[in-house]
């Protein structure tokens, strides 16, 4: 036998052992890859369509949802003004007060200017109250700012005078302090006139715990101070003013933009 012939014998031998051993290894190996290729392929499908349902589903309730939210008690959102109707608001900027007598339909028209009167202080902190001009003839705290249900004013100097609560019988109070302020309470409100007809007021007016009616003016017992603002005057405090000089007025928001 020639060499060439036995090299074609050693080839036919090596092909017949790799068809008989080698191939069926190397074909279960690549059904193996196959199958796992596959079996990954349809799981990444799965999951793919998993997520376009979800999302089509949550794109579906969007309107539900929003719809849902828009249908929230205003107690929810600002419960400062709760009960006043749609013409309420809580945010507004560099306004003064002015005090409109209730009950004389010839009153001022604006109103009496109002401003912080100082009644008390304490190391770094000073009490003040609602007072007329007239009555306390200091401007460092006239001009007022309404956010979120806190009514406070500011001083040139920087210093703020924040609101404190307000209960039935008493004046309401504000706090300059030069420490770290006090979070101020959130119980005021101011309501628009948005009657088509353009009846009075002519001017927002100033609420308290829901009520615009509960404010009064009455002649002060405090040294300094002639006359301050009374929420729902009560003969049981006449240590701080005189019950029977009280009169009913209305808060007006004059100036703000």
């Amino acid at each position: 036998m020639g060499i060439h012939e036995q090299m074609a014998d050693e080839r036919s031998a090596v092909a017949q052992h790799f068809l008989k051993y080698i191939w069926p290894l190397v074909d279960a190996v690549s059904r193996s890859l196959l199958f796992t290729s596959i079996y990954f392929l349809l799981t990444a499908m799965l999951l793919l369509l998993l997520i376009f349902l979800a999302l089509s589903t949550s794109t579906l309730a969007l309107p539900v949802m929003k719809q849902t939210s828009l249908e929230l008690p205003r107690t929810t959102l600002t419960p400062w003004c709760d009960g006043l109707g749609a013409g309420a608001f809580s945010i507004a900027h560099n306004f003064t007060l002015a005090a409109y007598n209730a009950t004389v339909s010839t009153a001022e028209p604006v109103g009496i200017p109002l401003v912080l009167g100082q009644i008390g202080a304490i190391a770094g902190a000073e009490l003040k109250v609602l007072s007329p001009y007239s009555s306390y003839p200091h401007d460092d705290f006239s001009t007022f700012f309404l956010m979120n249900g806190a009514l406070f004013s500011k001083r040139e100097t920087g210093l703020t005078a924040l609101n404190s609560y307000v209960s039935d019988g008493r004046e309401p109070n504000f706090i300059v302090s030069t420490f770290e302020a006090p979070d101020p309470a959130r119980n005021y409100c101011a309501l628009a006139n948005i009657s088509p007809h353009g009846t009075n007021p002519n001017y927002p007016i100033l609420a308290v715990n829901g009520d615009i009616n509960g404010f009064s003016l009455c002649d002060s017992r405090h040294a300094g101070i002639d006359t301050t603002v009374v929420y729902k005057p009560k003969s049981s405090d006449n240590s701080l003013y005189n019950v029977e000089s009280c009169y009913p007025v209305h808060l007006r928001l004059w100036g703000l933009y």
